[in-house]
C-alpha cells in the first residue's frame, strides 16, 4: 500500500492530476483497492482506497471512484494487469482534444507502449458506455488508452509499469508539442 500511496503523490507533483481528478487502483487476488471517490491523490492516504470485489460490491463508509466500472472491467478483461492508473496528464490530454494523433519517439515510449496505443472518444466519466469501450480495447492487448478530452488510462502488471506507461505518453506528447511549437518559430522568422 505504501508503493500505491507514494505514486499518487507523485502523479500530483508530475501535474498529471490535480484536485479530486484521476483514480489508481491494483488488483490483490480477487479483490482490487481503488482510491475513494472525492479523496485528492495528492493527499491520499491508506485510509483513503475502498476494497472491491470483482463483482463490484464493497463495505465501508467510503465510496470507491465514479471510475469503478472501468477498473473493474479492464481487470476482469485481463487477469495479468494488477494495476491501473486513469490520470490526467495536460499534455496528452491537449493534444487528444485536438485529435492530434502522438507519435511514440522516445526510446522509453517505444519500450512500454510497444503494444500500440487506443485513442477512444469522449464519453460520460464513470459510465458503462465508457467502461464497455475500455474493456474492448484492452481485450486487444492495448496497455494505454487515451480518452479523448479525459486523460490516460494505463495498465500494468505492477503499478510502476503503469506509471512508466503512463511517464512515457506525456514526455511524447510534450516533445511533441516542443517540436511543433519550434518549428512555427523557425518557420515565421
Amino acid at each position: 500500500m505504501r508503493k500505491l500511496i507514494w505514486v499518487c503523490h507523485y502523479l500530483d507533483k508530475l501535474g498529471y492530476v490535480a484536485g479530486r481528478e484521476g483514480n489508481i487502483s491494483i488488483r490483490r487476488g480477487n479483490e482490487i483497492y481503488i482510491k475513494a471517490s472525492g479523496v485528492y491523490l495528492a493527499e491520499a492516504k491508506e485510509g483513503d482506497f475502498v476494497k472491491v470485489d470483482l463483482s463490484g460490491k464493497w463495505e465501508g463508509r467510503k465510496r470507491p471512484s465514479i471510475e469503478l466500472p472501468m477498473h473493474l472491467a479492464i481487470y476482469r478483461a485481463r487477469e495479468e494487469v494488477n494495476a491501473i492508473i486513469h490520470s490526467h496528464p495536460p499534455y496528452t490530454t491537449a493534444l487528444s482534444v485536438l485529435d492530434i494523433p502522438i507519435d511514440l519517439i522516445t526510446e522509453e515510449a517505444k519500450m512500454y507502449l510497444s503494444d500500440g496505443v487506443r485513442v477512444i472518444g469522449y464519453r460520460e466519466p464513470g459510465s458503462q458506455t465508457l467502461a464497455k469501450d475500455v474493456e474492448s480495447a484492452v481485450k486487444k492487448g492495448v496497455n494505454l488508452l487515451i480518452l479523448r478530452g479525459h486523460g490516460v488510462v494505463a495498465l500494468g502488471r505492477s503499478i510502476e509499469e503503469a506509471l512508466e506507461r503512463t511517464i512515457a505518453i506525456e514526455r511524447c506528447a510534450h516533445i511533441l508539442y516542443l517540436v511543433n511549437l519550434l518549428k512555427r518559430k523557425v518557420l515565421f522568422r
